[in-house]
């Protein structure tokens, strides 16, 4: 016992000196070391159990394209796999190395051993018993896998016409408060591949966490959409029913804060809460972006911004086309076929891919002519893909119509030529015909559908937009190239509908009896010759509308129409009826007959087609309206507009005509009788008590019958008395979308008082009203016309009416005038005793609507409008009125007869005041007590808009002709917003004013983006700092993009930061050396500056500081009759122009250089111009060089100058060749004339760099010698290529020699004009070679008829002058050799 004790105490004493652990622990692990070993290797095979079978999951997840459940989930079971297998390895070696070692020994030393070993397998144990508790969170890895939607969109191509609207798609989805956008446009325009980029843009700028784009296509399938965006949102739906996976969806996207969804290819409303598509309010960054083929998909999808996408232009679809046919677009035999087949796929993405795709395999030009007929002909059956591709696409666009009426006016469309702008009206009157509309009882009603249809046509995308930009009543519409193209198609297959391009064929078709099923024929033969088409009979049985617009030379056989009885609509315009086919009278069925500009003999034959409801005759020649028509019981329209050759409608013919609702008349007959015995009279048209729309130009009211106007009329324009009024009619009454054209316009020459009554009623029902008023009238005021106040009225003319007084006078009524409730634009000209438009008492309705007021030529007319109703006015102008002290006043009269401490007018958005010689004040009130205009007038420094108006709105003012000191106080109290919206300011011709505005004041203007002050003979600077402390002030302009100074002698600065109080206090001034604009005045975003005309020897100081913005983004500049500027800027500044794209000086008769040097250093400096493209320079004697790098100090103090021997453009030397000592790079256009003291224009290392000059215009500069000269260090072997130089003028140089003087070829290769005109002294033009491939004649003589030297259009005028004499040899240097000495080119020869 005694011995186990020792060597216990013995191995304890060991095993202390190593550790600090309790005893009764030492000995646990020495007891228990076997079973924590035999734990051990349990708890590890455990763990391998467990790496083993995770592993095997994850393996067999990837076998079946699954992957790892999320992407923090995968790192957790990688880290956990290799931190396993690293324990386990490091545990079995451990166990391992214990095997060998095993209980050999029991000494005190391996007693130690096996205390460490327990210990170590113990700790390890417990690392493998929480190593398989983390693993058995793996309980399922992973789930279907979701391929990434990685887009390539390999097709697309960064269009400049698709840029900007990419841009503002991108632009919206950054907007916080756009929550949904639409795209959308005609098939094929490339909408998807637009939706696809916008796709990639926003995950390659990480704008949104995920991005879902799922198809919706014509039948949605609400479970397909729900799964596709569930798995690009890496979600299962497990749920059966729509609704349960709705919800599902729903609270997906509640999880997410930053989501796209892009919905592609929807047609019609799709209701997003059945799908599980909604957005929270708080879900700012979640969006969704549409794509359809509607706009009103958009619209009704609510979507914030709806953007149309358009076909390609000319030159995009080019570029597409060759990139995808290939280098042989660019072959000569291919080239032009190219052209004519891009025109054919309309500029249509999806159409020149298809055909381009085909055509590339294709290498026979017999080929591609194939491909281009078939394409031209509406039937590319045989070019592979475009029908699959292009015509199934848009033919699903036509199925999709629901509307019957929408698909036969799409098709009725087609029939038209290509690009033809199509008149709703010629729509409306064939569908009558057509039979299209048989649900309405009105035309008008028709009129209405028809419009209707073709907004919704327009809408799909299948109809553009064709209205004239003059604007008008009518509405236009067209078709896209390939939409008529399958319109056609559909029309041949389905209708039996056809057209044709020449009579000839519609002959050689009619003649093999082609035509036998067809129910509509178009002829669209614009083909003038003197030959014409021999048609015969036209066995069409089964035809219901014949349409020929020009028929000029389309013979019409007597048997024409027998076997086309159920004809409805006939269109034979501009033929020659004068012996009429005896088959018309076959045509029982015939609705609408249309005879537009026909040549008509005896129209008795009309009269016999008794179901006519639709006649037009306008513009044809015909002489006589028998009796016969009056037989045409059943018709609706009568067009007789512009029949000038009518001068007998027989009496009675009108009045029969019961059914009747619509009558045009105007510029054709005027022979009508007060009692209709021979003629008809007007009183015909009162028994028409159908008429609902009448055009009509009575010569005279005296043969006005009384009432004679029906009741039921409400749309009409009647013109009585005048005709210099032009009413644009084809169309009177469309109103397109956002537009309200007037439905009711009465025209009125007024001569005698007793005629008014009887016009009362047109004038109660007219919405536009045009008035002269005869001086022999006895009437003063406008509301004597009529009781009613013209409850009606929204635009009002009244002209030339000496006896007007008043337009409202209501001096004497019991109650205040209502009158004018609905008036929105009243103009008043040349009326020489009106006093006040308003005289008496007004109630409040009048003039409510006013918004536009105009005032002309009124001399006697000494203030415009009253408050009350100028504080409604968006416009106003003011012209010629000799007397007006005021604009605006506020009279006692008014019903808010009280002082009013503010005047605003919050809704006037431009004002024009001119010719006022008299005007004081905009605004004056006669209740400021002591105060009178008299007062007013005797303070000469009154301004005309004082501290009290105030002009929210405001963004245009025009002031011209107008006697006035001061336009605004020199200061405003703080709150005032006065004119903070100003964008456009213009004074013009106001010679009192010494300023424009004080610097205190120009701080309110910070919107201001155009000014222009002209013609003001006293002003000394544009803004006033006579308040200012001797500081000085710095200003910047933010907004002002435009500024024109123009004619203003005593202009001396812009504005004065540099205080001469001391300067003037000793008699002396430093307004000489002021440039006109000072450091301190910052123009940060001015693009346009103008000057002209003014007494300044300096524009900018002749150095800023570095970090000064001034004018860095001026884009254009133009100096003209500066006669005191010496320069036009430093060489300093010129660097801080770097924008500047235009330039032009013209008619400084001092300006020596343009860029001045005489600040810099012997050394000189290098100037670049990066994006200049245009420099003019015009008349400018003294100018001998652009910039003078030659320092010759010394020369000029011994009285010497090498001026003479430079060239305008010069090159600094430092060497064989260096760059350009001011650089070119992008100009595009060269002008110099009238420039004597130019001897020579570019040195040649300048001329080397003018890459992309296309014209060159030297004119007139009589030392001239040579264009380009060159220097011994300038001899280089490179030539001199204007690679786009494509206009060369050289005109009146009497001493230029030669256009080269160096040896080195001079190549233009795209020359394709080329004026020498009056050069005697022409000797060659080039001593080395010269390449002009595509120059094939020199021009000797112009036209100098129309070229004035001083027209702004100057130089152009000599581009395009049209030749009086071609000269060719060749080429030039021949040309030049062989010209004829009567050109004036004298010693015609080459040196040596």
């Amino acid at each position: 016992m005694e011995c186990l004790i020792a060597i216990g105490g013995s191995i304890l004493g060991k095993i202390a000196e190593s550790t600090v652990e309790p005893v009764g622990r030492l000995l646990g692990y020495l007891f228990y070391y076997r079973s924590n070993i035999d734990n051990l290797r349990n708890k590890v095979r455990d763990l391998d159990n467990s790496r083993t079978r995770l592993t095997e999951q994850v393996e067999e997840a990837e076998k079946k394209d699954e992957e790892i459940e999320a992407a923090d989930q995968k790192v957790a079971v990688k880290k956990w796999l290799d931190e396993s297998k690293k324990l386990s390895e490091e545990a079995w070696n451990f166990l391992a190395n214990e095997g060998r070692i095993g209980m050999q020994h029991c000494s005190s030393c391996s007693m130690v051993s096996c205390y460490k070993s327990s210990k170590k397998a113990k700790e390890m144990k417990d690392l493998v018993v929480d190593k398989i508790k983390d693993g058995g969170e793996f309980s399922e890895v992973s789930f279907r896998s979701i391929i990434p939607n990685w887009i390539e969109n390999e097709d697309y191509k960064a269009f400049e016409t698709r840029m900007p609207i990419e841009d503002k798609i991108m632009e919206a989805l950054r907007d916080s408060s756009v929550k949904a956008i639409g795209v959308y446009g005609m098939p094929g325009v490339g909408k998807t591949t637009l939706a696809k980029e916008i796709d990639k843009k926003t995950k390659r700028e990480g704008l949104f966490d995920k991005v879902a784009m799922v198809s919706v296509s014509q039948t949605p399938d609400v479970e397909k959409i729900q799964q596709g965006i569930a798995e690009q949102l890496e979600l299962m739906l497990n749920e059966k029913t729509p609704e349960k996976r709705a919800d599902r969806l729903r609270d997906r996207l509640r999880k997410e804060d930053k989501l796209l969804i892009v919905l592609d290819d929807i047609w019609d409303e799709l209701e997003l809460g059945g799908v599980g598509i909604r957005f929270e309010n708080d879900k700012k960054g979640c969006k969704l972006l549409f794509t359809s083929r509607s706009q009103d998909v958009g619209n009704r999808m609510e979507v914030n911004l709806n953007f149309l996408i358009e076909p390609l232009s000319p030159s995009e679809a080019m570029d597409l086309f060759k990139k995808m046919v290939g280098v042989r677009a660019e072959q000569a035999d291919f080239k032009a076929l190219a052209v004519d087949v891009v025109k054919e796929c309309g500029e249509l993405p999806i159409a020149i891919v298809t055909v381009a795709k085909a055509l590339k395999s294709l290498e026979g030009v017999s080929d591609w002519k194939d491909a281009l007929r078939q394409l031209r002909n509406s039937s590319p059956k045989n070019i592979e893909g475009v029908f699959e591709k292009v015509y199934s696409s848009v033919k699903l666009s036509f199925d999709s119509l629901t509307s019957e009426e929408a698909k036969s006016i799409l098709l009725l469309c087609s029939l038209h030529e290509e690009d033809e702008r199509i008149d709703s009206e010629d729509l409306m009157r064939y569908g009558v015909g057509w039979g299209l509309f048989r649900d309405l009882d009105t035309l008008d009603e028709a009129r209405d559908r028809v419009n209707s249809l073709l907004d919704k046509l327009k809408a799909r995308c299948l109809l553009l937009d064709g209205s004239y930009a003059h604007g008008g009543n009518s509405v236009r519409v067209m078709m896209h190239d390939v939409i008529r193209d399958v319109g056609i198609s559909i029309a041949s297959e389905k209708r039996r509908m056809v057209n044709f391009k020449t009579a000839f064929k519609l002959e050689e078709c009619s003649s093999k009896g082609e035509l036998k099923e067809s129910t509509a024929i178009f002829l669209r033969d614009r083909n003038f010759s003197t030959q014409r088409a021999h048609i015969g009979k036209l066995e069409c049985p089964e035809l219901e509308l014949f349409l020929s617009p020009y028929s000029y030379f389309l013979d019409v056989p007597d048997d024409f129409f027998e076997e086309t009885k159920k004809l409805r609509a006939l269109d034979l315009n501009h033929g020659n009826l004068e012996s009429p086919p005896s088959s018309f009278f076959v045509l029982q069925n015939l609705v609408t007959l249309r005879l537009l500009g026909c040549k008509l003999g005896d129209v008795t034959f009309i009269g016999e087609l008794k179901n006519l409801e639709i006649l037009d005759l306008s513009h044809s020649k015909v002489a006589k309206l028998p009796r016969q028509i009056g037989k045409l019981t059943r018709l609706r329209l009568l067009d007789l507009r512009h029949c000038r050759d009518l001068k007998v409608i027989e009496a009675g013919v009108i009045s029969k005509l019961k059914r009747l609702e619509e009558l045009y008349m105007r510029n054709g007959f005027k022979q009508w009788e007060v009692e209709g015995v021979s003629n008809t009279s007007l009183s015909e048209i009162k028994n028409l008590s159908r008429l609902t729309i009448l055009i009509l130009e009575i010569p005279e009211a005296s043969v006005l019958p009384k009432d004679c106007f029906p009741e039921k009329l409400e749309k009409f324009k009647i013109s009585i008395g005048r005709d210099e009024y032009y009413f644009y009619d084809s169309q009177p009454f469309y109103r397109p979308a956002g537009i309200q054209s007037p439905n009711s316009t009465f025209c009125l020459k007024l001569m005698k008082s007793h005629q008014v009554a009887d016009l009362e009623i047109l004038m109660q029902k007219s919405e536009e009203f045009h008035l002269k008023v005869f001086d022999d009238v006895n009437i003063i005021s406008v509301n004597e016309l009529e009781r009613k106040g013209f409850p009606r009225l929204k635009k009002f003319w009244l002209r030339d009416s000496g006896g007007m007084k008043y337009i409202v006078n209501s001096e004497g009524h019991s109650r205040p005038c209502s009158v004018f409730p609905n008036l929105e634009r009243l103009e008043l000209a040349c009326l020489p005793v009106l006093e006040k438009i308003c005289y008496g008492k007004l109630a409040e309705e009048s003039f409510g609507k006013l918004s536009f007021l105009s005032v002309w030529a009124c001399p006697r007319l000494k203030n415009v409008v009253q408050f009350s109703i100028a504080k409604r006015l968006e416009d106003i102008t003011v012209y010629g009125c000799s007397m007006i002290k005021e604009i605006v006043f506020q009279s006692e009269d008014e019903n808010e007869a009280q002082l009013i401490p503010e005047v605003e007018f919050p809704r006037l958005r431009r004002l024009y005041l001119a010719d006022l010689p008299e005007l004081v004040q905009f605004f004056w009130s006669h209740l400021e007590t002591g105060t009178s205009v008299s007062s007013v007038l005797d303070c000469p420094m009154t301004p005309l808009f004082s501290e009290k108006v105030v002009f929210p709105s405001l963004i245009d003012l025009n002031l011209a002709q107008l006697n006035i000191k001061k336009l605004w106080p020199e200061q405003l109290p703080t709150a005032s917003s006065s004119m903070q919206n100003l964008e456009k300011l213009v004074v013009d011709e106001c010679h009192s004013l010494e300023y424009l505005l004080s610097s205190t004041m120009a701080k309110g203007f910070s919107q201001l983006q155009y000014l222009c002050v002209k013609n003001c003979r006293a002003i000394e600077e544009i803004i006033a700092t006579k308040e200012l402390t001797e500081k000085g002030i710095s200003m910047e302009c933010p907004s002002l993009s435009a500024l024109t100074i123009l004619n203003c002698p005593k202009l001396s600065t812009f504005l004065d930061t540099n205080s001469t109080k001391k300067d003037e206090q000793e008699g002396m001034s430093s307004v000489a050396t002021l440039s006109l604009f000072q450091e301190k005045v910052v123009f940060p975003n001015l693009t346009e500056l103008t000057l002209g005309y003014l007494k300044i020897k300096k524009l900018w100081p002749d150095q800023l500081p570095a970090t000064s913005s001034f004018m860095q983004n001026l884009k254009k500049l133009e100096v003209d009759k500066c006669h005191s500027l010496e320069y036009l800027l430093s060489s300093t500044m010129a660097k801080g122009f770097s924008q500047l794209q235009y330039l032009c000086v013209t008619n400084c008769r001092a300006i020596e250089e343009i860029i001045a040097t005489k600040e810099l250093t012997e050394e000189g400096t290098s100037v670049e111009c990066p994006n200049l493209s245009t420099l003019t320079i015009l008349n400018c004697p003294k100018l001998s060089t652009f910039l003078d790098t030659n320092f010759t100090k010394k020369d000029e103090q011994e009285g010497m100058s090498s001026v003479a021997t430079q060239p305008l453009f010069q090159e600094k030397r430092c060497g064989t060749l260096l760059p350009s000592f001011i650089s070119f790079n992008n100009l595009k256009t060269l002008r110099v004339s009238h420039c004597p003291k130019v001897i020579n224009l570019l040195a040649s290392s300048t001329a080397r760099g003018l890459v992309h000059l296309s014209t060159m215009s030297i004119i007139k500069c009589k030392q001239l010698t040579e264009i380009i000269t060159t220097f011994e260090e300038d001899e280089t072997e490179d030539e001199i290529v204007f690679r786009k130089l494509t206009t060369l003028v050289l005109d009146d140089l009497p001493s230029l020699r030669r256009f080269y003087s160096g040896n080195t070829r001079i190549t233009f290769p795209k020359l394709e004009k080329l004026i020498l005109s009056q050069c005697p002294e022409l000797r060659s033009f080039s001593h080395g070679t010269i390449n002009s491939s595509k120059l094939t004649s020199i021009i000797t003589q112009i036209d100098y008829e129309k070229i004035n030297n001083w027209r702004s259009q100057y130089f152009k005028l000599y581009e395009e002058a049209k030749p009086k004499e071609l000269v060719w040899e060749g080429d030039i240097n021949t040309t030049v050799l062989k010209l004829d000495p009567i050109t004036s080119i004298r010693h015609l020869f080459m040196e040596a």
